[in-house]
This record gives C-alpha cells, structure tokens and sequence, in this order.
C-alpha cells in the first residue's frame, strides 16, 4: 500500500491517504505477495505550507515524496533541507524566489515553473541548490534587474558540492543594461568553487539573459573552482545582446579546474566567446565532439587561460567549433587530443591558425582519425591509443612534426598520391598504409612496432626496425633495409621494380609476389633484386616485367633474389607461356625460366633467370626418416641336415650398358621466333608463278583440224579470250635447316584472270599478250620445338604475259607478277596476336621454253623449262615482348625441267562444230638455286631452307568445244623432296575456263 498526506493550510500534520502502488499491482498481478510501497504526496499553496510539507516528507518511512503546488506564491529566505529525494510540481502555478542566497539543500527534482523575484536591487535566483543532487525538468528563469545598472540574477544558482541535472529549459534574468561579466548575474547557471557539477541533457536548454545596451548574461558562470564539471547534450547558450551590447558567454569560468564535456551546442551571443577562462590561471579540460560557435562578430569560440595552469582540447568525432582556440602563449604544457572511439577526421592546416599556442599533441582513444590538409606546426605527435592516419584517401594530410607511437597504437598512412615522409617515428607502436597511393620512408626509423602494408605502396628508402606484414592489396617497395622479419600476401617490388630492397631477417611467403623490373639480357642485365639475410619459406610468385630488353643467351642467369640463409621457401615464376611445364618469360628472340642456385654456385640459394633449355631443378624434399622396427625374436629350429648340393655355376652376365642421355643445350628461343623465320616463306608461296599449260590450259593441236579460229599445218589455236582460274593446295614443309627446327604447312587458295590476244603473227608464229590480276589466301600451321603458331596472308596483285607460240611447235613464255600482303600472326603458347595487318609486297617473274614433238596423230610429247624469281618482303615491326622484327632475304630462283606425255581427240557433232579434247601427265624436276628465307628478330638472325631438290608428277586435260571458242582446263598436282623423300610434300589442284571470240 502507498499512501499521501494532504496539508491544508498553515497545518503541521497532514492526512495520509492509502493508495496502491505501481509496484503492488504488479506483484499482485504476478500472484505473489504484495508488499506495502510508500511515496507521499503533499500540497502547499503558501510558503508555510511548503515548508510543513519538507517537515512531513522528511519524517514520513517513504522513500520518495512528491510536493504539489495549489497555489503560486514567494519563496523568502529559508533554508529547506530534506533527507530524501523530493519532486516540487508547481502544477502550472509559479514559485517566485525573492532571495538570492541557497534555501534548497539535498535532492529535489523540479517540475513546473520558478522564477526569480524581479528587483531594483538585488533580483532573486530562479532556485538556488546546494549540498545535493538536483533535477530540473521544468522551466527555471532568474530575477530581472529593473532599471539601468541593474543586473538580472541567475536562473538556478549551484553551491559546493552539488549535481544539477537539466532536462528543461533554465534561462538567466534580463537587465536593462549591465555587464554582467564582473561576476555572473543573469547566468542561466551559476556554480560555486567546490565540486559543482551541471549535466545538461539532451533535452535541456540553458541561455543567459539578455542586457539591453550592457554586456548579456553567460549561459554558466563557474566561480573559482576546483573539479567543477560540466556535461553538456543539450543547449548552452549566451544571451543576446540588445540595442547594440555586447552578447554573452556560453560558458564564463574565472579561475580553477574545471571540466567540459560536450555533445551538443554550446554557443555565445554576438561579440563573445562560447568558453572563456578569465583570470589568467586555470585548468581546464574540454572533451567535444557537439558544437561550439563563437558570437557574430567574435573570433574565437574558446579562450583558455592565459597564464600558467593546464589547458586540454579534445576533439571526438562529430566536433565542429567555430572560431579560433587560443591556448597559453606561455604555458608549455597545453594539449591539444584527438580521442574517442569514433573515427573522424581533422584538418591539420588549421594548427596554429584556428587552434593556437598548444605544446602538446595527442592521438587517444580506439578511434581512427584521419588528417588532411598540410601542417607547417613542427610541434610531435604522441599516438598513445587507436590510429592517428594522414589522409583520408585523398591528396592532402601531412604533418611536419616527428612521431612518437606507443605499444597498441597505429600511426597509418592513407594517400593516393605519392608523398615522402622525413620526420622520426618512433616508440613500441605500429606503422599502416592504407591509401591506394604511395608513401615513401626516406630516413632512420627506430619505431619497433608491426608494419602492415593493407593497400597501395610503402617505399623503405631508408630503414626500419620492424616486422612487416604485406598482406593482398599491399605492396613493399623501396631500396632501403627492413630490419625484421616480412610476411608477404601481397606484393614487393624492390626499389620500385627496379632497385635493391634488403630483408634483414626472416621472409615467410604467403602467396605473394616478388615483382622485379628487368632489362632481360645477359648474365649483366640491370634488375630489380631482393637480398634476404635470412632465411626463406613458404611459397610466392617472381614477376618480371621486361624494360627494354632484347633478349641473349645466358650462362650463371640474371639473378632476382639473393638468399644469404636457408633457401627453404619455393618461388614460381609469372610467365608469358609454359615450355615443358615451367612457366616462361619472353623477351626479343628468347625466353627465360627460373632456376634455383647458380650455374657455378650451386648451393647458393639464389633464384635466377636463365634463357637456357636446361630444364630447371626442383630441390629434392628430403623425406622423413622413419624409425627402423625391430622384429620380435624367434626361437632358432634347427632344421634337418641334407647332404651339399653343388649349385651349378652361373657366368657373370654383364649389366647392360645404358647410353648417357645429353641434355639439350643451347639458348631458350621464344615461341614467337619459329614465326617469324617461316613467315617470308609462307608468303614465297603465295607468290609462286605456275607453267603455261596451268595458266591457259592448250593451245597446239594436230594440224588435220579445219577451224576458224585455226591455221592449216600444225599452227595453234589463237584467238582474242579471257580466262579465269582457281586454284588450291596443301603444302607440309620441313626444312633442310631452320633456326627455330620449326615446321609449317600452308593451305592456299587463289584467284587468277586475265586477257589475251594476238599482237603479231607470221609465218614463223604468233605472239600472244595480255593482262592478269589475282586475289588469294594463304593459311599457315607452324610447329616448333619452341612454339606452334599461325599466319594467314590475303594477297592481291597484277600482272602480264606474253607468249610467242611458234608454228613449228616451240613456245616461249614469260610471265611477271606483283602483289600485295595483309598479313595475321598469331602465337598458340602466348594466346594472342603478335601482329595484326603487317604490310607486305612480292613480286616474281619467270620464263618457261618448250618444244612440241608429235609422234603421231595422237600423241605427242612436249620437253619444257623454266626459270622462275620471286622476291618478298615484309615491312618491320616491334611486338608486344620487344622483339624488332624485320626481313632479311625473301628470294627464291626455281629451275624447273619437266616432259608431258599428251593425246589428243576431236570430233565434230551434229550442230558441225568441232570438239576435241587434251589429256596429258607432266613430271617435273624442281631445283632452288637459293639458299632459303630469313629475319632477324631484335639481334639474332634466323634462316629457313627447304630442301632443293624436289621432284614432280601431274595430270591434266582441256577440253575445247564450239570450234574452240570456249575451254575448260585444269590440273591435279603433287611434289616432294628427293632428299628425305616425303618429309616435304605438296597437293594441288587448278581449274579454268577460257572463252574466245
């Protein structure tokens, strides 16, 4: 049961009235034993009765009381003191204090309306507490001072030893016109020298009072203090200055230690600070993560003292001050702190100009704050907790100052650009970089703590004295010395790719990736090169990037990493392609594995790059040793006793003798190089001449046949005509010799036209001449031990013929041809084009002498010879791995000496036209006076030769019809080398029609 008591009156006992508490209906809901709960309940409608009303509350056994106003009345100078926590609820009436001394002592919570009693004199306090814990939820204003010279008095006056927390609105007294700086009337809050301490809640709003003319009341005035306290979520604010004065201060501290602590707004009227300290001695501490403006027209928002004592800033995260911070001029021990546990962000640039005069600067708290702009204050950081970062990803943040980082603590990077950083860092604390850009630690640093590379690039120019771990983002650079162990996930490069970067200890590989900058070459080609002191482990990936190298062959290789230790970890390399399953590099005309140990130092440890076709050696993994068991012990049985046997005698037999096997030796030459060396003979094929009897089919016939087109005694058919014609082969090509042993095959497709007629004719024969043009394909296979690849060529071009046929039946034949190439060259192992659209040009021209000898009606025989030049080239080009490549002879002279076997038929049909018909078999000798194609690719020359001697058979017809003004010719082809008979062999097949008019 509860119960309230009601005082009527000036009575000094008050009737207790039963009521069910909160807590008893509860129980008693939860069928458990009630249990009486007691909170009194009082009324006052007058002074007496209020204070009757504390009397009762303080003797009744409750824990807590509640007084309700029925009245509005003064409050006059008496002292009310309770012993327990009371509620004073004005109840929408007013208590005026007409004193400015401390009536209320203990704990009290306020709802309602105080005001402090106006005067001419001396204005009342809106409350005056003290000795206790207070909490105000209602809405407190200080006496006015009315007239001039007057000042308005405190809204709730706070004395020693006293808490007050506000939760409602509590506003300063107003005055005419005062300076209310002298001592603190019209403050909305007053506190005394000793253990004051105000919480102004969220919710809650403190505002001084404002002067009309004069200087305007402070939102708190803190007396001469020691450890007042101020918390702040709410509002602290000045009063406004009228007709042209002066605002007020938020808060006003005169001298002593005091604590502000902000998160919400603090802010001065116009012409003032929002915290000021004004004697010249004073600690005080302000830890702000709200706001704090100065007044219009004011340049500094806080003003600590200017003598001797301690001043502390502490920024968290959501500060925003407005106006300059002036610590100490002459004070050596100010600090200025980056704390808290939220990250945020600070721009240094603003050190010594809006935060002035600070000795000391702090990173604390778990938080991470990030620095932009750029500080010219050479004034160390000390990083005790969480990270202090410079940056925040972008291209500002530094500091001009050394850097002291305690044991947990970070000092981090976070740039993306490129920056040096000179200053010291040092202490048991950490090192990060975290931006996407590159930070460059040029000088000595003592520093022990962890150095983790996150993302982006941290260069060693100098030295550390720390454990480094790179993790998958990250990448360690730098030609300096790390002085510990590295734990590699991501990427190093040392010097950038291209320097020397020492690990004095330890490399533990995690996966990661060692790129190294190289001008592949010799054994005395620059690189990049890791020197670890210590030993090695794990696993990791070499990288190397080709700057400008060639490509040569190499003995001992180019070293990459230099292993002082234990050379237990395992490196692969980053190849182009794979050669016999170990990845490789390419550069110009060679190609580079890696291998473990040098050529002469065997056991050295080190990892080089060699263009050798050595296969490299895996170091053997040395198995664990088992323990030998021993078996268990058995009894000897002696068994029974056989007369000897002599076994019979068995000659040695010797052991068979195993040849020693020679490993390859040589260069490692690129897979692109077989390419190339075949690439002027791919398209020597394209640009072949073929016979006569290919190009125009037959032109004799026997001369019994009476024909317009045709004259009498064995002379040819002539007659002006075009003709067209297609052909096709597969040529399989293995050379006599290549640089590269590199195969090809070429498949060919051709389009040919042309036009002919008589330009002379005599008795001794007709000189035929006329126009060609071409179009075709040519489609490459190369293999090579190196390399396979592709070549596709599209060729077009013109030409001329002249023919003399003479009636006896010799013929000389000379033919010319130029053509243009487009041409693809494509690598299998690389999985890409080496060049696309390369420009290149042939021509060729030929002359071919036969004689025609019949040997009846039918048959006849026909000896024949010719001599064919060709001559291509290609323009120069660089690929993609450094490789110039350029021609060096495309020229070919074929010889070739042939006799075809011929018959002929005609017949005329029933329109009286004739037909006939010419089959024939050819075989040919072929001999290349030349000695192959070559290039050279970057400094290596390569050359392919096919083999010279090739022999020939083929098959052919033409069939004429209406008395031979149309023709349908073609041949079926193939030859081979005599040496190394089929090795080299090619198909084909050509087919034309020829119409005549």
């Amino acid at each position: 049961m509860k119960s309230s008591y009601k005082c009527q009156g000036m009575q000094r006992t008050c009737v207790r009235v039963p009521q069910l508490s909160a807590i008893t209906l509860a129980l008693a809901a939860a069928h458990l034993a009630p249990q009486d709960a007691y909170a009194g309940v009082y009324t006052a409608s007058n002074q007496s009765e209020l204070t009757a009303a504390v009397s009762a509350a303080n003797a009744d056994p409750d824990s807590a009381a509640t007084i309700r106003l029925t009245a509005s009345f003064a409050f006059t100078g008496q002292t009310l003191v309770t012993s327990k926590n009371i509620t004073i609820d004005t109840q929408g009436f007013v208590l005026t204090n007409n004193y400015s001394s401390t009536p209320i002592n203990s704990t009290y919570t306020f709802e309602g309306t105080y005001v402090g009693a106006a005067s001419a004199t001396t204005p009342g306090t809106g409350l005056s507490v003290g000795n206790g814990v207070f909490t105000n939820n209602g809405n407190v204003t200080g006496g006015d001072g009315i007239g001039a010279g007057v000042g308005g008095n405190t809204g709730i006056a706070v004395s020693a030893r006293a808490t007050l927390t506000n939760n409602g609105t509590i506003t300063g007294g107003s005055s005419a016109s005062y300076n209310a700086s002298a001592g603190g009337p019209g403050a909305g809050v007053t506190l005394s020298t000793l253990n004051s301490n105000l919480v102004n809640s969220n919710s809650g709003v403190i505002t001084g009072g404002t002067s009309a003319g004069g200087v305007s009341g402070n939102g708190v005035y803190s007396g001469v203090s020691v450890g007042n306290s101020i918390v702040n979520q709410g509002v602290i604010r000045g009063g406004a200055a009228l007709n042209g004065g002066t605002g007020g201060m938020g808060i006003r501290l005169t001298q002593g230690t005091s604590t502000i602590t902000n998160s919400g707004l603090i802010e001065a009227g116009d012409g003032a600070a929002a915290i000021y300290m004004f004697r010249p001695v004073g600690n005080l501490t302000i830890v702000n993560s709200g706001r704090i403006y100065a007044g219009s027209g004011y340049a500094n928002a806080i003003e600590f003292a200017t003598g001797a004592g301690l001043s502390t800033l502490e920024l968290q995260a959501g500060s925003d001050i407005r106006g300059n911070v002036i610590a100490s001029a002459t004070n050596t021990a100010d600090i200025f702190r980056l704390g808290g546990n939220l990250d945020d962000q600070f721009d240094v640039s603003s050190l010594g100009a809006q935060y002035q005069n600070f000795d000391i600067f702090e990173k604390t708290g778990t938080s991470t704050w990030s620095l932009t702009g750029d500080s010219t204050v050479t004034t160390p950081w000390q990083v005790k907790e969480g990270t202090l970062q410079l940056g925040n990803g972008g291209t500002s943040g530094t500091l001009a100052g050394d850097v002291a980082v305690d044991s947990g603590a970070t000092f981090a990077f976070n740039r993306s650009d490129t920056y040096t950083f000179n200053r010291q860092i040092t202490g048991a604390g950490g090192v990060a970089q975290n931006g996407s850009g590159t930070t460059i630690l040029s000088d000595t640093y003592t520093y022990s703590g962890p150095t983790t590379v996150n993302l982006g690039t941290l260069a060693i120019d100098g030295s550390i004295t720390s454990p480094v771990t790179v993790n998958a983002q990250g990448t360690l650079s730098g030609n300096g010395t790390v002085i510990g162990n590295v734990s590699n996930s991501g990427t190093i490069t040392p010097g950038g790719g291209s320097g020397v970067l020492t690990i004095d200890g330890d490399y533990i590989g995690n996966g990661g990736v060692v790129a190294v900058n190289t001008v592949l070459g010799d054994d005395s080609s620059a690189t990049g090169r890791l020197v670890i002191t210590g030993d090695t482990s794990g696993t990791g990936t070499i990288r190397v990037t080709n700057v400008g190298g060639l490509g040569a062959p190499t003995v001992e290789g180019i070293k990459l990493i230099d292993v002082q230790g234990l050379s237990n970890g395992l490196f692969s390399l980053a190849g182009n392609y794979t050669y016999q399953g170990q990845p490789a590099v390419v550069a110009g005309a060679y190609a580079y594995r890696l291998y473990q140990n040098g050529v002469t130092a065997s056991s050295d440890g080190g990892w080089y790059l060699r263009s050798s076709l050595d296969a490299p050696v895996t170091p053997p993994v040395t198995p664990p040793v088992t323990p030998p068991v021993t078996p268990p012990v058995t009894p000897p049985v002696t068994p029974p006793v056989e007369p000897p046997v002599t076994p019979p005698v068995t000659p040695p037999v010797e052991p068979p003798v195993t040849p020693p096997v020679t490993p390859p030796s040589g260069p490692l030459l690129a897979p692109t190089v077989a390419l190339y060396e075949s690439y002027s003979s791919v398209l020597q094929r394209f640009n072949e001449l073929g016979t006569l009897q290919q190009r125009v089919g037959n032109r004799y016939w026997q001369p019994d046949a009476e024909l317009q087109s045709e004259a009498k005694d064995g002379r040819p058919a002539i007659g002006r005509g075009a003709w067209v014609r297609a052909e096709g082969s597969d040529s399989q090509i293995d050379p006599s010799s290549s640089t590269s042993s590199a195969n090809y095959d070429v498949h060919l497709w051709k389009f040919e036209a042309g036009f002919d007629a008589p330009v002379y004719e005599s008795d001794a024969g007709t000189l035929v001449v006329g126009p060609t043009v071409h179009y075709g394909t040519a489609n490459s296979s190369v293999t090579s031990q190196y390399g396979d690849g592709s070549i596709d060529v599209t060729g077009y071009g013109f030409g001329g013929a002249a023919t003399w046929y003479g009636n006896d039946g010799t013929y000389v034949d000379g033919q010319a041809t130029v053509s243009w190439f487009d041409s693809d060259l494509r690598s299998s192992q690389l999985g890409k084009k080496l060049e696309t659209g390369n420009r290149g040009n042939g021509v060729a021209a030929g002359v071919e002498v036969g004689h025609r000898v019949v040997l009846n009606d039918i048959w006849s025989v026909t000896p024949q010879a010719q001599l064919s030049w060709s001559q291509v080239r290609f323009d120069s080009f660089t690929d993609d791995y450094d490789a110039k490549v350029s021609d060096d002879n495309g020229d070919s002279l074929v010889s070739r000496l042939g006799v075809s076997l011929d018959r002929e038929t005609q017949w005329t049909g029933s329109n009286g036209k004739t037909s006939r018909s010419h089959l024939y078999g050819i075989t040919n000798l072929y001999y290349d006076f030349a000695n192959g194609t070559s290039a050279d690719v970057s400094d290596l020359h390569v050359k392919s030769e096919e083999r010279a001697l090739w022999g020939g058979l083929g098959v052919g017809a033409s069939l004429n019809w209406d008395d031979d003004r149309s023709m349908l010719f073609g041949e079926l082809l193939g030859r081979t080398s005599l040496q190394d008979f089929g090795d080299s062999h090619s198909v084909g097949a050509k087919v034309g029609v020829r119409v005549m008019w």
